[in-house]
């Protein structure tokens, strides 16, 4: 049986790709889960864990949201924030303390920490639009804790591949 030619909305399929291009507006805070972080080298050759999250309260609902979050050890301004971004999902000093005392290099260590942060749920509030590519983009500027997570527990067992603890929530 052939298809229906006409069964294909392509105008519905294009309005869904142009509002998921769509960035989001200044300022409203959404509610977003960590999907899949994992370590990666930036094209500055800096050192960076890059996250997908999806908002699971706010609109738009299941929107996917990207952000890197970059190791800049030169510049202690950002160093600082690369720490309380990293507290808004849960990974406090305790964890950094007991992470300092494993073996391994910056990459495996990055790695650990992206998989804390898996499951996650935080706080996200948009700054104004980034141009990526010549394209607007989402531009996830602001984390914050979002109440009710069990901590994050580190207990390293070696790495790569430490016990992450409970996560989610």
């Amino acid at each position: 049986m052939q298809p229906d030619s006409n069964s294909v909305k392509w105008g519905k399929l294009k309005g869904d790709a142009e509002e998921a291009m769509r960035p989001l507006p200044l300022g409203p805070r959404v509610a977003a889960i960590v999907e899949d972080a994992k370590y990666k080298k930036a094209s500055t050759g800096s050192d960076m864990i890059e996250a997908k999250m999806a908002i699971f309260e706010g609109e738009p609902l299941n929107r996917k949201l990207f952000n890197n979050f970059v190791l800049t050890p030169d510049n202690a301004f950002a160093m600082n924030m690369f720490f309380a971004r990293m507290e808004a999902f849960g990974i406090d000093g305790s964890v950094f303390t007991k992470l300092e005392q494993q073996p391994g290099d910056i990459v495996q260590h990055l790695a650990v920490i992206a998989e804390l942060m898996v499951g996650r749920k935080v706080w996200v509030t948009m700054d104004e639009p980034r141009s990526f590519g010549g394209v607007a983009r989402d531009n996830p500027n602001k984390f914050e804790v979002y109440p009710g997570q069990p901590a994050v527990v580190f207990n390293a067992g070696g790495l790569p591949g430490a016990s992450a603890g409970p996560t989610g929530g």
